[in-house]
């Protein structure tokens, strides 16, 4: 299904793999948790929400996902004026929180009013086919929506 999305994703868009500094792919991989060693070969795709066809590191949201595991939900970080916010919760089984992290993100980040409106469009679309996905748990295994 994540690769469903990203195929029908990609027919609007060509995508491109944003070439993330490797301090960053190290936080992408242990925001999942993971016990094996990270390398520089490891594949863990992420692209730019706001310039789907930008590949360049710079401001803006990224997507990322944990390649060969269907049961791992992508997960979402922004990138501004140098510094960067990964968020904890996950969009597809708690979206207010998510929607709360990223009012908190704002803050921290102090993200400009102009921006934060541009990015809210990218966590709505986000959110918006988060929410239809499981990604292998049944609704009542999933965390509750506060």
């Amino acid at each position: 299904m994540l690769i469903a999305y990203h195929q029908a994703f990609a027919k609007q868009f060509v995508i491109k793999d944003v070439h993330v500094p490797y301090s960053i792919r190290i936080k992408e991989y242990s925001s999942f948790d993971m016990d094996k060693p990270i390398s520089k070969d490891d594949i863990l795709p992420t692209y730019n929400l706001l310039y789907p066809t930008k590949y360049s590191y710079g401001n803006g949201i990224y997507e990322y996902e944990l390649m060969g595991s269907p049961h791992s939900p992508s997960k979402i970080f922004i990138h501004y004026n140098s510094k960067t916010y990964f968020f904890k919760h996950d969009g597809f089984a708690e979206p207010c929180d998510f929607i709360r992290e990223y009012s908190e993100c704002i803050v921290k980040l102090k993200i400009n009013d102009s921006d934060a409106i541009h990015y809210l469009n990218a966590i709505w679309a986000f959110l918006r086919e988060e929410i239809k996905k499981t990604y292998g748990c049944y609704k009542n295994e999933a965390p509750d929506n506060k």
